[in-house]
């Protein structure tokens, strides 16, 4: 036989003053947060006044509108003409360098760029061939710097000078100002320095290596100031013109 059922005990029911309290915290409860919808909003809900956080957000938007209100509008934009853009453009290319690289700009240019002493390192040489014959934007200024640097190394030594520290960039910039020189022939200095810059070249040591690291280009235009030659300029003789041709053909 199964035992007697036990007594369930009656659940108390609140009084109604507790009710009336707890019902009173329940409605100063804040709303639950839909995250779901402050996620698609795309920003964080702003917390509830009277909370920590919502101090710091007033004073935020109070300052943030205090700094439009002041703020000044900005300044209206001009029509650009670009008529008079070229124009001035035209003019500040004219007094940098002439065409035929003559003039006060262009004497004033040559003079700031030109080495003041005579190298003493291969080292040396280098840095002073960079400044005065740079990769771009060069002018005729820079095309008499960079002769007046090798006049002041004379081409007869350059073998002796350079020994093996003659690098493949200075060889190339070498061979690019002596076809530069001759290109230009505004004086038979240039065609001078020109083909002399070419008979001390083919003297330097590790020659086969440098000339077959030069691009063709260069190749192409030193050959044609070779063939277009005549009577070598001293030191140089026309064994040493022969020995060029010989060397860099």
């Amino acid at each position: 036989p199964l035992p007697p059922a036990q007594p369930v005990a009656p659940v108390p029911t609140p009084a109604p003053a507790a009710s009336a309290a707890l019902g009173a915290r329940s409605a100063e409860r804040p709303p639950p947060i839909d995250a779901a919808a402050a996620g698609a909003r795309g920003s964080t809900p702003l917390p509830l006044a009277g909370t920590p956080g919502s101090a710091h957000c007033e004073s935020s938007a109070a300052a943030q509108g205090a700094t439009s209100a002041g703020a000044k509008p900005p300044p209206k934009r001009t029509a650009v003409s670009f008529e008079a853009a070229a124009q001035i453009a035209e003019r500040v290319a004219h007094s940098v360098s002439s065409p035929t690289g003559t003039g006060p700009a262009h004497s004033a240019s040559a003079r700031a760029l030109a080495p003041a002493s005579k190298p003493r390192t291969s080292v040396e040489f280098e840095r002073m061939w960079r400044a005065a014959w740079p990769k771009k934007a060069r002018t005729d200024a820079h095309l008499d710097a960079a002769a007046t640097l090798v006049a002041l190394l004379p081409p007869n030594e350059m073998a002796s000078f350079f020994g093996e520290a003659l690098s493949d960039e200075v060889f190339e910039g070498l061979l690019e100002l002596a076809s530069s020189l001759h290109a230009r022939e505004s004086s038979a200095d240039d065609r001078a320095t020109a083909l002399s810059v070419l008979c001390g070249l083919s003297r330097v040591r590790r020659l086969d290596v440098l000339w077959m690291l030069a691009s063709s280009k260069l190749k192409t235009a030193a050959l044609a100031v070779l063939a277009a030659a005549g009577q070598p300029p001293a030191p140089f003789t026309e064994a040493d013109l022969h020995h060029a041709r010989k060397v860099l053909g």
